[in-house]
């Protein structure tokens, strides 16, 4: 099969892989795990339009998981929870691993904004790999002119929603997270390379995005 057919089997597949199509038929186990096989042989052998469409049938199906829907099977979440963490581990890992070939120095882990679907139990952990990615991606010289511009409001977006809550641990690693952009940040004013400049200027956008306040309201009295 030519590339090109592959792609437009992948892009006919992403219109039929939605509740009003397909409505859950994709999440049955047994159709939801060969799934997953193909698109991961294909993610590490195709080229990248194909991987960008694999990672946009993913998030679409992350989102329309029936744990983020509010499943008419709510009564039997629990009996369910374990299954729906696999389908949407290994959503949240097919898009990782696109992102790995592409940021030097990424390790596996599980990434981006479809986050908010998953039992808060486990969003801890996610929201620490989440960092790790972000600051994979600004320490990564190759993505400094384009990647990085694109990846800085996505974390900002991620910080005021998640940082503004009460959740402790992920308070604690953004804080973290923000410390280890200082050491990027270090690195870079040493100019060391080519793309020092741009990774300085990088880093101090995000750090203002950190450290960003709304203005405060001004007192009636």
């Amino acid at each position: 099969m030519t590339a090109g057919r592959t792609l437009a089997i992948l892009k006919a597949l992403k219109r039929i892989l939605t509740p009003a199509v397909a409505g859950r038929a994709i999440f049955q186990p047994a159709v939801f795990q060969e799934t997953m096989d193909i698109l991961d042989r294909l993610v590490l052998t195709e080229a990248t339009e194909m991987q960008t469409t694999i990672v946009e049938i993913a998030h679409a199906l992350c989102i329309n998981h029936p744990s983020a829907t509010g499943s008419e099977h709510a009564n039997n979440k629990d009996d369910n929870l374990s299954d729906e963490i696999d389908q949407l581990f290994e959503l949240t890992r097919l898009i990782v691993l696109v992102i790995a070939k592409h940021v030097p120095g990424l390790s596996e882990a599980t990434a981006t904004e479809s986050a908010h679907v998953l039992p808060a139990v486990i969003k801890s952990d996610l929201h620490a790999c989440i960092l790790h990615i972000f600051a994979s991606i600004l320490s990564a010289s190759v993505c400094q002119d384009a990647v990085v511009p694109e990846a800085l409001p996505i974390l900002r977006r991620f910080y005021h929603k998640h940082c503004a809550g009460t959740q402790h641990n992920t308070t604690t690693q953004i804080r973290s997270a923000v410390a280890r952009f200082h050491v990027i940040l270090d690195h870079a004013q040493k100019r060391e390379s080519e793309i020092s400049l741009t990774c300085e200027k990088n880093c101090l956008f995000g750090h203002d995005h950190h450290h960003h306040k709304p203005p405060r309201e001004r007192d009636p009295r």
